[in-house]
């Protein structure tokens, strides 16, 4: 099993980071998957429900700009992701854009839309 991303996800990874850098006593952001997975990118089966008219469809920019680049980039507070295993597409879009991506052992990188 891949741990992916859907809108709920990166939703509530955005509202996350919001609490965490409004609070004082956190110092630093961490990000991690599970189970030797960090993420096998955005599910991409949301399209369907976004052109079937069953979700809401995100405005411009929501994802891209909103959440990975205004909210994980332009964070106030260092953040790391811990990334052991696969991090592929938008996962490893997330892991690139925190100022330390930790990498173990066992990991695969994939950024694209071939193989």
């Amino acid at each position: 099993m891949f741990y992916i991303f859907s809108l709920s996800v990166l939703t509530s990874l955005k509202e996350s980071y919001d609490k965490a850098l409004q609070r004082d006593d956190v110092k630093a952001i961490v990000v991690t998957g599970a189970k030797g997975k960090f993420s096998g990118g955005f599910d991409i089966t949301a399209f369907g429900g976004i052109q079937g008219g069953k979700v809401e469809e995100p405005k411009p920019g929501y994802i891209s700009i909103g959440i990975v680049t205004d909210t994980l980039e332009g964070a106030r507070k260092p953040s790391v992701a811990a990334i052991d295993g696969l991090a592929l597409g938008g996962g490893l879009e997330v892991a690139m854009v925190s100022i330390l991506p930790c990498f173990y052992l066992r990991q695969s990188f994939y950024y694209g839309d071939t193989p």
